[in-house]
Protein backbone atom coordinates (compact mmCIF):
# COMPACT_ATOMS: atom_id res chain seq x y z
CA UNK A 1 0.00 0.00 0.00
CA UNK A 2 1.43 3.35 -0.99
CA UNK A 3 1.54 6.34 1.37
CA UNK A 4 -1.14 8.06 -0.75
CA UNK A 5 -3.49 5.08 -0.44
CA UNK A 6 -2.97 4.93 3.31
CA UNK A 7 -3.49 8.69 3.48
CA UNK A 8 -6.68 8.35 1.45
CA UNK A 9 -8.27 5.70 3.67
CA UNK A 10 -7.18 7.32 6.93
CA UNK A 11 -8.30 10.81 5.94
CA UNK A 12 -11.85 9.62 5.41
CA UNK A 13 -12.19 7.63 8.60
CA UNK A 14 -10.57 9.69 11.36
CA UNK A 15 -12.65 11.53 13.96
CA UNK A 16 -12.55 15.33 13.92
CA UNK A 17 -11.47 17.24 10.79
CA UNK A 18 -8.28 18.41 12.52
CA UNK A 19 -7.39 14.89 13.64
CA UNK A 20 -8.15 13.53 10.16
CA UNK A 21 -5.54 15.76 8.59
CA UNK A 22 -2.95 15.23 11.34
CA UNK A 23 -3.48 11.47 11.35
CA UNK A 24 -3.34 11.33 7.56
CA UNK A 25 -0.07 13.26 7.49
CA UNK A 26 1.37 11.07 10.22
CA UNK A 27 0.42 7.90 8.38
CA UNK A 28 1.72 9.21 5.07
CA UNK A 29 5.04 10.08 6.72
CA UNK A 30 5.14 6.81 8.62
CA UNK A 31 5.36 8.57 11.97
CA UNK A 32 3.07 10.20 14.50
CA UNK A 33 2.50 13.94 14.68
CA UNK A 34 0.86 16.13 17.25
CA UNK A 35 0.58 13.39 19.87
CA UNK A 36 -1.41 11.08 17.61
CA UNK A 37 1.21 8.40 17.29
CA UNK A 38 -0.21 5.02 16.39
CA UNK A 39 0.11 2.81 19.45
CA UNK A 40 -2.29 0.13 18.27
CA UNK A 41 -2.26 -1.78 14.99
CA UNK A 42 -4.61 -0.70 12.23
CA UNK A 43 -7.99 -2.35 12.00
CA UNK A 44 -8.71 -3.45 8.44
CA UNK A 45 -12.36 -3.69 7.47
CA UNK A 46 -11.94 -7.03 5.71
CA UNK A 47 -10.27 -8.56 8.78
CA UNK A 48 -12.93 -7.11 11.09
CA UNK A 49 -15.73 -8.68 9.12
CA UNK A 50 -13.89 -12.00 8.74
CA UNK A 51 -13.07 -12.31 12.47
CA UNK A 52 -15.98 -10.89 14.50
CA UNK A 53 -14.83 -12.71 17.65
CA UNK A 54 -11.27 -11.35 17.69
CA UNK A 55 -10.98 -8.25 15.51
CA UNK A 56 -14.64 -7.39 16.15
CA UNK A 57 -14.08 -7.38 19.91
CA UNK A 58 -11.04 -5.14 19.44
CA UNK A 59 -13.09 -2.76 17.28
CA UNK A 60 -15.76 -2.50 20.00
CA UNK A 61 -13.15 -2.05 22.73
CA UNK A 62 -11.68 0.90 20.87
CA UNK A 63 -15.15 2.40 20.42
CA UNK A 64 -15.79 2.10 24.16
CA UNK A 65 -12.39 3.52 25.10
CA UNK A 66 -12.21 6.42 22.62
CA UNK A 67 -15.71 6.82 21.16
CA UNK A 68 -14.21 6.30 17.69
CA UNK A 69 -11.72 4.15 15.86
CA UNK A 70 -10.03 4.31 12.50
CA UNK A 71 -10.85 1.50 10.09
CA UNK A 72 -8.76 1.01 6.96
CA UNK A 73 -10.94 0.36 3.93
CA UNK A 74 -10.03 -2.14 1.22
CA UNK A 75 -7.51 -0.67 -1.19
CA UNK A 76 -9.74 -1.58 -4.13
CA UNK A 77 -12.35 1.02 -3.10
CA UNK A 78 -9.92 3.94 -3.41
CA UNK A 79 -10.44 4.03 -7.19
CA UNK A 80 -14.22 4.32 -6.72
CA UNK A 81 -13.75 7.19 -4.25
CA UNK A 82 -11.33 8.93 -6.61
CA UNK A 83 -13.85 8.64 -9.46
CA UNK A 84 -16.59 10.05 -7.22
CA UNK A 85 -14.41 13.01 -6.23
CA UNK A 86 -13.70 13.74 -9.90
CA UNK A 87 -17.41 13.53 -10.83
CA UNK A 88 -18.38 15.68 -7.83
CA UNK A 89 -15.84 18.32 -8.88
CA UNK A 90 -17.36 18.40 -12.36
CA UNK A 91 -20.86 18.73 -10.86
CA UNK A 92 -19.79 21.59 -8.58
CA UNK A 93 -18.31 23.37 -11.62
CA UNK A 94 -21.83 23.66 -13.10
CA UNK A 95 -23.74 26.92 -12.78
CA UNK A 96 -25.57 27.63 -9.51
CA UNK A 97 -28.93 27.55 -11.32
CA UNK A 98 -28.19 24.14 -12.82
CA UNK A 99 -27.16 22.73 -9.44
CA UNK A 100 -30.33 24.05 -7.78
CA UNK A 101 -32.49 22.63 -10.58
CA UNK A 102 -30.84 19.22 -10.18
CA UNK A 103 -30.61 19.02 -6.39
CA UNK A 104 -33.04 21.59 -5.03
CA UNK A 105 -32.24 24.24 -2.46
CA UNK A 106 -30.81 23.16 0.86
CA UNK A 107 -33.48 22.81 3.50
CA UNK A 108 -35.54 20.50 5.70
CA UNK A 109 -37.21 17.50 4.08
CA UNK A 110 -38.92 14.83 6.19
CA UNK A 111 -37.04 15.76 9.34
CA UNK A 112 -33.59 15.99 7.77
CA UNK A 113 -31.65 18.54 5.74
CA UNK A 114 -30.73 17.93 2.12
CA UNK A 115 -30.12 19.76 -1.14
CA UNK A 116 -27.64 22.26 -2.56
CA UNK A 117 -26.35 25.35 -0.78
CA UNK A 118 -23.87 28.06 -1.68
CA UNK A 119 -23.39 29.92 1.56
CA UNK A 120 -20.92 32.61 2.58
CA UNK A 121 -18.24 30.13 3.65
CA UNK A 122 -18.83 27.00 1.60
CA UNK A 123 -20.71 25.32 -1.19
CA UNK A 124 -22.28 21.99 -0.29
CA UNK A 125 -24.54 19.23 -1.48
CA UNK A 126 -26.24 17.01 1.06
CA UNK A 127 -27.68 13.78 -0.25
CA UNK A 128 -29.73 11.04 1.36
CA UNK A 129 -30.01 7.44 0.32
CA UNK A 130 -33.60 6.33 -0.22
CA UNK A 131 -35.01 3.01 0.98
CA UNK A 132 -34.82 1.74 -2.61
CA UNK A 133 -31.13 2.70 -2.97
CA UNK A 134 -31.68 5.92 -4.90
CA UNK A 135 -30.47 9.40 -4.08
CA UNK A 136 -32.52 12.25 -2.71
CA UNK A 137 -32.80 14.99 -3.82
CA UNK A 138 -30.29 14.62 -6.68
CA UNK A 139 -31.82 12.84 -9.64
CA UNK A 140 -29.93 11.57 -12.65
CA UNK A 141 -30.22 14.10 -15.46
CA UNK A 142 -28.22 15.05 -18.51
CA UNK A 143 -24.76 16.09 -17.36
CA UNK A 144 -24.78 14.44 -13.94
CA UNK A 145 -25.46 10.75 -14.66
CA UNK A 146 -21.92 9.63 -13.81
CA UNK A 147 -21.93 11.60 -10.57
CA UNK A 148 -25.30 10.12 -9.55
CA UNK A 149 -24.28 6.55 -10.33
CA UNK A 150 -20.99 6.87 -8.47
CA UNK A 151 -22.64 8.55 -5.48
CA UNK A 152 -25.24 5.76 -5.32
CA UNK A 153 -22.52 3.11 -5.47
CA UNK A 154 -20.45 4.73 -2.74
CA UNK A 155 -23.46 5.34 -0.49
CA UNK A 156 -24.66 1.74 -0.90
CA UNK A 157 -21.20 0.41 -0.10
CA UNK A 158 -20.79 2.65 2.96
CA UNK A 159 -24.26 1.66 4.15
CA UNK A 160 -23.40 -2.03 3.78
CA UNK A 161 -20.16 -1.60 5.74
CA UNK A 162 -21.87 0.48 8.44
CA UNK A 163 -24.52 -2.20 8.93
CA UNK A 164 -21.85 -4.89 9.13
CA UNK A 165 -19.98 -2.88 11.78
CA UNK A 166 -23.22 -2.30 13.71
CA UNK A 167 -23.70 -6.08 13.77
CA UNK A 168 -20.34 -6.32 15.54
CA UNK A 169 -21.46 -3.72 18.08
CA UNK A 170 -24.79 -5.50 18.61
CA UNK A 171 -22.96 -8.80 19.17
CA UNK A 172 -20.58 -7.13 21.63
CA UNK A 173 -23.49 -5.59 23.55
CA UNK A 174 -25.41 -8.87 23.53
CA UNK A 175 -28.42 -7.36 21.78
CA UNK A 176 -30.09 -8.28 18.49
CA UNK A 177 -29.18 -6.26 15.42
CA UNK A 178 -32.77 -4.98 15.37
CA UNK A 179 -31.81 -2.96 18.48
CA UNK A 180 -30.36 -0.41 16.08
Amino acid sequence: MSARDNLFATYRLGSSPQEKVVTARARANGQGQGGLEATEPDLYLEALLADPGGQGREFCRRLRDSSFTTVVLPLACSELFAQLECAASAWFALSKDTKISQAGSYGPVSGTLSGYSDSKYREQLELRQTATGGLYPLQSRRGNGTFCQLAKSVMRQLDEWARALLRLVAHDLGVPFSFF
